[in-house]
């Protein structure tokens, strides 16, 4: 997945947080490794742990790359990556 093709969307719940998110990533092997940080309402914010799930559909052959990210204070947000 480019990074330059890929849509990046933040989100809490089912609610988008913000559709034009700014994420730092942790410089790994991978285009999308690790996220470091994210800016959220103008404020950047720490991500402590994460989870990564990848989704595609069968026939479909466009996927979402979701990190379920804890960010403090019991704030679980969502990166998701689309194509």
């Amino acid at each position: 997945m480019k990074q330059d093709s890929a849509k990046i969307i933040l989100r809490r719940g089912g609610a988008i947080i913000d559709p034009d998110a700014l994420v730092e990533w942790y410089s790994g092997r991978e285009l999308y490794d690790r996220p470091k940080h994210v800016k959220i309402n103008g404020v950047w914010e720490e991500v402590f742990t994460y989870e990564k799930i990848i989704r595609q559909e069968e026939l479909n052959t466009a996927r979402e790359i979701v990190f379920r990210c804890h960010i403090g204070d019991n704030r679980i947000i969502e990166i998701v990556i689309a194509d």
